[in-house]
């Protein structure tokens, strides 16, 4: 039996006969919900050139649309309107086109209103904000002064405003990048920014960063790494896309109409050393705890060897040009705990009971200058640890300690896994101290399917987690050996099903 969901769209007017009085239930007010742009919840700096809006209408007692009416402005009193459909019937709420030019980095507010066939009134309003569209770059491509320029590395700059409002960070990365304000996230996304054709075009993200802000100096800080980049993600000895991690980055802020550029990278810009060793996506990373600068991404930090910043033009071939972002953000979207299993073997062998794409976080206990390591693998044989599988991929994480108590865990890739064999861990562990963060592209889910077999809810579960553990940020074939590739082939034979558990359009779009 398929559950419906939880809404009724409205149709455009029809001959669809209402059920007698006596038996209409009682429903709340209607209201109008889960407002997108191409499909997307309020979307800042993506891509939106075939701009398209779709809502949700709920509770309503008539079984049709009377007229729907679309409004864009540039303030949220609507006094600075630049779209008006004015009322019509032919306004579909699945994908309504308004046709209009977009500016540049320009917040837009949008209101649709709702009249049904028994005048039920409903109306809400959401934004979506512009991205660079095109426009012309005062930011450089800056790394690291320090080797080749292909090592991870902090970098950061400080600068002033005098009032933090409507400040946004417009960025690029050659590689994967953390980024932060004053010592605090900037974003709840991870895996930044994401995985594209990079010869093809560099996706741009835009950070709303006012809230992060205080009036007078502010300190922006990234960690760059090399990500699907730098890693040989090919096969046949093809390489990476490019030898040269780096940013390119804008800070802009707008007052009474006017735009300022607040920073722009360029070799003012301080560099340090990442305490990241090494990071790809199939050999995982190693990390040395010990190379950590404190407040690193704080105002006056002094500690660290920092140095300016190098610019550099990316080598030719390994970068398109730069273009406003298409993908839905990556998220951590659930955490499993483990049961603690001893093999055979006498391994100590964590088991999260399902197979998941994300990341191990560890609560690190070790004693300074100490290391451990895990890798993580599917399955057991013969009950012990096994990984023969994932062919060339180590899928592994090294910890060197400081010496702090804490949560630890990898940065700049990823893993498909089920099993984590610990090495370097006390004889007894505590399960408390370990759990899997799933990681995947945030798509809201749209369906679900339950029988009265239990089997066959497992099996709908298991695509389901399928989908989960191969959605992130493009579909891929699998996330644990050395083939976590964008196989479209297989992404279209299960397109018709993932559109029917998740609102897919815009992962799909990119």
């Amino acid at each position: 039996l398929l559950i419906p969901l939880p809404y009724t769209p409205l149709l455009p007017h029809s001959h669809t006969h209402a059920l007698p009085h006596s038996h209409t239930p009682t429903l709340p007010p209607m209201k109008i919900t889960r407002l997108k742009v191409n499909h997307l919840t309020a979307p800042i700096g993506n891509n939106l050139d075939d701009l398209s809006l779709s809502w949700t209408v709920e509770g309503a007692k008539a079984p049709r649309q009377k007229s729907a009416r679309v409004e864009i402005a540039l303030d949220r009193a609507f006094r600075k309107t630049v779209f008006d459909s004015g009322a019509r019937a032919d306004i579909d709420s699945l994908a309504f086109n308004p046709g209009i030019a977009l500016e540049p980095r320009i917040r837009y507010f949008w209101r649709v209103s709702v009249v049904t066939s028994k005048n039920e009134k409903a109306s809400a309003v959401s934004t979506f904000e512009t991205g660079k569209r095109g426009e012309a770059w005062a930011a450089r491509w800056i790394t690291a002064p320090f080797g080749d320029g292909s090592a991870p590395f902090l970098v950061r700059k400080t600068f002033t405003v005098d009032k933090p409002a409507d400040v946004r960070v417009y960025c690029a990365a050659l590689g994967i990048f953390q980024i932060e304000v004053n010592g605090q996230p900037a974003t709840d996304e991870v895996l930044l920014p994401g995985y594209h054709s990079y010869t093809k075009q560099i996706q741009i993200q835009t950070f709303d960063i006012a809230p992060l802000l205080r009036p007078g100096e502010n300190t922006l800080a990234f960690h760059v790494g090399w990500g699907w980049y730098r890693s040989s993600m090919g096969w046949g000895g093809s390489g990476p896309f490019g030898p040269t991690i780096g940013i390119a980055c804008e800070v802009r802020a707008k007052s009474r109409g006017q735009d300022a550029l607040l920073a722009v990278s360029d070799a003012s810009w301080l560099c340090a050393p990442s305490p990241v060793l090494r990071s790809e996506i199939y050999y995982g990373e190693d990390y040395d705890a010990r190379r950590e600068i404190a407040g690193w991404s704080t105002n006056g930090c002094v500690a660290g060897d920092w140095a300016a910043a190098r610019e550099f033009a990316p080598e030719a071939g390994a970068a398109g040009p730069l273009a406003d972002r298409f993908s839905p953000p990556i998220r951590i979207q659930e955490t499993l705990t483990p049961e603690v299993i001893k093999t055979p073997a006498g391994e100590t062998v964590l088991d999260f009971k399902q197979e998941l794409t994300g990341w191990v976080e560890i609560v690190n206990r070790a004693p300074a200058g100490a290391t451990w390591r895990f890798q993580v693998g599917e399955i057991l044989q013969k009950g012990n640890f096994y990984r023969d599988n994932l062919r060339s991929a180590e899928a592994q994480y090294t910890f060197t300690s400081d010496g702090r108590v804490g949560p630890v865990r990898p940065h700049f890739t990823f893993y498909g896994f089920r099993y984590v064999k610990l090495e370097g861990f006390p004889e007894t562990v505590d399960p408390a101290d370990f759990k899997a963060l799933v990681i995947h592209s945030d798509l809201e889910r749209t369906g679900s399917i339950e029988t009265s077999n239990p089997l066959v809810n497992r099996l709908f579960a298991n695509a389901l987690w399928g989908q989960k553990g191969n959605f992130l940020d493009v579909p891929t074939d699998c996330p644990q050996r050395d083939e976590r590739l964008g196989w479209t082939g297989d992404a279209q034979v299960f397109a018709g099903t993932a559109c029917f558990n998740m609102d897919c359009a815009a992962f799909y779009a990119k």
